[in-house]
This record gives structure tokens, C-alpha cells and sequence, in this order.
């Protein structure tokens, strides 16, 4: 733990570690991208390729990275009427339950 003592002090500290924040990614951050990838690429790379791909085939490159960051193999991205009250009446158990 570490101790800061005063208002400049501590925005000083804050604003330092801000400005390093993007760059680093823990170990297992950056092993999932690199299965993901197949190759070291920082948390930009990621995004910037995600999005150029997402462009460039839509639904369906959306769809393949919910496969491959998620584990969740969907059809479709819409959700119906029905799962949606499901999920309502699961979100009432689970939260409010009688």
C-alpha cells in the first residue's frame, strides 16, 4: 500500500499513472490477445484491428470475436422479445427473490 500525503502529491501520483495505464496489460490480458491474434499486439493494435474488421465484414466478424474473447458461440446478435422476458423474470428471482 502506498501512502500520499497532500492534494498535489496525490495528483501528481494519479496523473503519472493515468498516462502509463494504456500501455500495460497484465499477463493474462496479454496471453488472451495473443491467442486471439496469433501474435504479441498492444491493447491499440487490438482495437484498431477489431474495428477494421468489424468494418470490413460486420455482423459477422463481431460474431467470430464473441467466439474467440468469449467462448460464446452465437447465431445472431438480436435478442428476442422472449429471452428478454426471460432475463427480466431471472434478474427478479435472482435479485428480489419472494
Amino acid at each position: 500500500m502506498e501512502v500520499i500525503h497532500g492534494f498535489e502529491a496525490a495528483k501528481a501520483r494519479l496523473s503519472r499513472r493515468a498516462a502509463a495505464e494504456p500501455d500495460e496489460l497484465s499477463p493474462a490480458v496479454s496471453a488472451r490477445l495473443r491467442a486471439v491474434f496469433g501474435r504479441d499486439v498492444s491493447a491499440p493494435q487490438a482495437v484498431e484491428q477489431i474495428l477494421k474488421d468489424v468494418q470490413a465484414r460486420g455482423d459477422a466478424a463481431v460474431l467470430s470475436y464473441i467466439q474467440k474473447i468469449d467462448g460464446m458461440k452465437l447465431d445472431r446478435l438480436e435478442i428476442g422479445r422472449t429471452q428478454i422476458s426471460e432475463a427480466y423474470e431471472h434478474i427478479g428471482r435472482t435479485c428480489y427473490p419472494p
